[in-house]
Order: C-alpha cells, then sequence, then structure tokens
C-alpha cells in the first residue's frame, strides 16, 4: 500500500484519483536487496574519482578496447559488456573503500547511490569524465547535457 498524510483527511492508502503528494510512505515493502544507500557529495566525488582513475589506468583502457572489439562495433551490446566489467571489479572496489557491504546487485546499488551526480557541477564534471573514458556514447549524452543544465544556471 501507498500512504500519504492528505489534507482533511490525515494518513490515508492513496487511491488511483488521488493526486500523489511529494512524500508518501510504502508498506509491505520487500526490496530486493540487502542494502540500500545514497551517497554523500564527498562519497560520490570519491566514488567518481575512482572510477576515472580506473579507466585512466592503461590496463583499464585494454579492457576496454578487448571489450569494444568483442562488441563489434555495436554500442548495446558493448554497454551491457561495460556494465558486466564495473558490477564486477570496479564497483567492488569503490564499495570497499567506502566501507560499504558487498552487494549482489552492485550495478543498481550504485547506480541508486549516485543518482545525484548530474545535479551539482563537480560531480556532473566528473561523471562526463568517467563516460568519456568508459567511451559510453548514451552516458556522454546524458552527462554532457547534464552539465550544460548546471552551467547555465550559473
Amino acid at each position: 500500500r501507498v500512504l500519504a498524510e492528505l489534507p482533511g483527511r490525515g494518513l490515508c492508502t492513496l487511491q488511483e484519483s488521488d493526486r500523489v503528494p511529494e512524500q508518501v510512505v510504502f508498506t509491505d515493502f520487500c526490496g530486493r536487496r540487502a542494502f540500500y544507500a545514497k551517497f554523500t557529495k564527498r562519497e560520490g566525488i570519491k566514488a567518481l574519482r575512482m572510477i576515472r582513475d580506473y579507466f585512466k589506468r592503461p590496463a583499464g583502457q585494454a579492457k576496454l578496447e578487448a571489450m569494444r572489439a568483442e562488441s563489434k562495433g555495436d554500442d548495446t551490446r558493448y554497454v551491457l559488456i561495460l556494465c558486466s566489467l564495473l558490477s564486477e571489479e570496479v564497483y567492488p572496489l569503490v564499495l570497499q573503500h567506502l566501507g560499504l557491504p558487498e552487494d549482489p546487485h552492485t550495478l543498481h546499488f550504485m547506480i541508486d547511490a549516485m543518482e545525484f551526480v548530474g545535479q551539482e557541477l563537480e560531480c556532473c564534471t566528473l561523471w562526463l569524465q568517467t563516460e568519456l573514458l568508459m567511451r559510453n556514447p548514451g552516458k556522454i549524452k546524458e552527462a554532457y547535457d547534464s552539465l550544460c543544465t548546471l552551467r547555465a544556471r550559473l
């Protein structure tokens, strides 16, 4: 059930016709992960720097070259292979460094934990750098667009 504090009604179950307020309460939540977290700005910067540094190294670039060859120019296949590398090799190092537990759904954990990166200038700049190093076309565009939006607000 989804509960919300509604004017004149108090805490009640939302109906299909109700407007969804900014804050809601979920009951009977059955998450698929044992651990959920959102990174602070400092943790996000550290995580992005670690990812960037991993792919700056010759060994990281060599892995990307091998993945590009394996994907035979298919960007979708390349991104799937990249996600596997991130989940199996890169993100576990970040979690360990930050003192967080390992998670069988590392990719989803990291995506959720770093969802704010497009909303803060320093993080967004680092995000773009990592995506450029990883040669991740869709995310390069997303990070670039976010960075342009942030800079336009300055």
